[in-house]
C-alpha cells in the first residue's frame, strides 16, 4: 500500500481530533467507481500499455473539516483499490491543510489545497498551478497541490491572492498507468481582483521553476439569468514541447451561461495558441509509429531499441502531462434539467475538438432524495477519427459512479 505523505499529518489530526468545545462543520463520506473499457489505439499499438479489457477504480472517501473559531482544519483522502492491469491499493489525500480565516476577509491556508479560480467552465488558462479539469466531466474532483496561501478581501468589491506551491502535475481517474506523476514543480501566483460596474476582473501572474512567466486577465459579468466570461492567458514556454520553451502562447476560454429556471445551458469556446496544426499533429502520430515499430523490431539493435522506447514513450505520457490540449480549437456545451423526475437530474455534457471532429459525450444523472445525500452516474463516450486527439486515449467507453452522505 503507498500512503502520501505530504499532508497526511495534518490529514490524520483532522481525521481523528475531537477536542472538547470544538464545532464539527461538516464530514463526508463516499464511495466512488470508475470503470472502463479498454481498447487499441494510434497512441496503444498492440496494446503496449497492457491494459486488461475491463480496468476499474474502485474508492471510499472520506473528508472533514472542524472549526476552532477563526482556525479550522480539513483533510478530504480517499482509500483507492486498481484492479485491471494492476492490482494496487493506495491511500490519496486530496486535501489537508490549516487555514486561519477572519470575517474581515483576511485568510491564511497552508497544506494540500485548491486554488480553483477562473471563470471558465471547462479550461481555465489563468489556472496553471494544479492539474487542469477533466474535459470528459469538468465537476469530477481533482487532487489539491501543496501551497502556502493568503488571501486579503477586505470589500466585497476587491480582493488580493497570493500563492506559493509546490504542486505536482498528476492526473487522475484514469486506468493503469496513462497519467504518470510529473514534477513536483515550484511555483508562485499573484491574483488581484476588481469588481468595476458590475464586471468582475481579475490579473493573475505566475512564475516558476516550470513556469516561465503567465499573465492571465480574467472577465465576467452577469445580466439577469445569463452570465458571460472571458479568462485569458499569455505566457512563454509549451507545455507540450520541450524545445519550444522560449516560444510566447496566447490561450483564450470564452463563453455563456444560461439559466432560466430548472434549467442551466453553457456554450464555452477555448483557444488553445500552443496547440498542434494538422501538419505538426501527423508528424508527432508518425513519430510515436515509428519509434514504437524501432522498439518492437527484434532485428534492430538493442540500443537502437532502448532508445526508440524511450522517445516514445516521452512522447506517449504528453496527452496525459497536465496540459490542456493538443490541439488549436476546441468547444462545450452542457445542458442540466433539474427535477426531471423527484429529486432527480439531468446533465448532457459534450466537448469538441474543432481542429480534428473528436468528441467526448458525457450524459449523466444526479439523485439527490436528501439533503444529505447525493448519487451521480455518468457514461463518457468518445467519437471521432481514429487520428483525433481525444480517440488517442486507449478507452472505448467509462462509466462514473459517485455516493456521497454528508453530516
Amino acid at each position: 500500500m503507498r500512503v502520501s505523505r505530504v499532508g497526511a499529518g495534518v490529514g490524520l489530526a483532522v481525521l481523528l481530533s475531537g477536542s472538547a468545545g470544538a464545532r464539527a462543520d461538516d464530514y463526508e463520506l463516499g464511495v466512488e467507481n470508475f470503470l472502463y473499457r479498454s481498447t487499441a489505439t494510434v497512441l496503444n499499438r498492440g496494446n503496449i500499455f497492457g491494459l486488461e479489457p475491463t480496468e476499474n477504480l474502485f474508492r471510499l472517501t472520506g473528508s472533514g473539516r472542524k472549526a476552532f473559531g477563526a482556525f479550522a482544519l480539513k483533510a478530504a483522502a480517499y482509500v483507492e483499490k486498481q484492479t485491471g492491469r494492476s492490482d494496487d491499493t493506495r491511500v490519496t489525500f486530496r486535501q489537508a491543510f490549516a487555514e486561519y480565516k477572519t470575517e474581515s476577509g483576511f485568510l491564511v491556508r497552508v497544506g494540500r489545497q485548491k486554488t480553483a479560480w477562473g471563470s471558465g467552465l471547462v479550461w481555465n488558462p489563468t489556472d496553471r498551478i494544479e492539474p487542469p479539469k477533466s474535459p470528459a466531466n469538468p465537476a469530477a474532483e481533482r487532487p489539491g497541490i501543496d501551497a502556502a496561501r493568503l488571501d486579503i478581501s477586505p470589500t466585497d468589491w476587491a480582493s488580493l491572492t497570493l500563492v506559493a506551491s509546490r504542486a505536482k502535475t498528476t492526473l487522475t481517474d484514469l486506468p493503469g498507468a496513462l497519467a504518470p506523476e510529473m514534477g513536483p514543480a515550484w511555483t508562485g501566483a499573484v491574483r488581484a481582483r476588481l469588481l468595476v460596474q458590475d464586471t468582475d476582473i481579475a490579473l493573475t501572474y505566475l512564475g516558476g521553476t516550470d513556469q516561465k512567466g503567465l499573465w492571465g486577465l480574467d472577465l465576467g459579468r452577469t445580466w439577469g439569468a445569463m452570465a458571460l466570461h472571458a479568462e485569458s492567458a499569455l505566457y512563454r514556454g509549451s507545455e507540450i514541447d520541450r524545445a519550444r520553451s522560449e516560444d510566447t502562447f496566447l490561450r483564450v476560454s470564452t463563453g455563456a451561461l444560461w439559466s432560466p429556471g430548472d434549467s442551466t445551458l453553457s456554450l464555452e469556446y477555448f483557444f488553445n495558441g500552443e496547440g498542434m496544426n494538422d501538419s505538426q499533429f501527423r508528424a508527432y502520430t508518425a513519430r510515436l509509429d515509428r519509434n514504437l515499430g524501432v522498439a518492437n523490431d527484434p532485428s534492430a539493435p538493442p540500443s537502437a531499441r532502448t532508445a526508440a522506447f524511450a522517445a516514445w514513450n516521452l512522447d506517449a505520457a504528453i496527452p496525459f502531462g497536465g496540459n490542456l490540449g493538443l490541439r488549436r480549437h476546441y468547444a462545450s456545451i452542457a445542458f442540466t434539467r433539474r427535477e426531471i423526475a423527484a429529486d432527480l437530474s439531468l446533465n448532457l455534457r459534450a466537448v469538441i475538438g474543432l481542429s480534428d471532429g473528436g468528441l467526448i459525450a458525457t450524459p449523466g444523472l444526479a439523485y439527490a432524495p436528501t439533503r444529505n445525500v447525493q448519487m451521480s452516474l455518468d457514461l463518457v463516450l468518445l467519437f471521432g477519427p481514429e487520428d483525433a486527439e481525444y480517440k488517442l486515449a486507449p478507452i472505448k467507453r467509462a462509466l462514473q459512479a459517485r455516493l456521497k452522505y454528508s453530516f
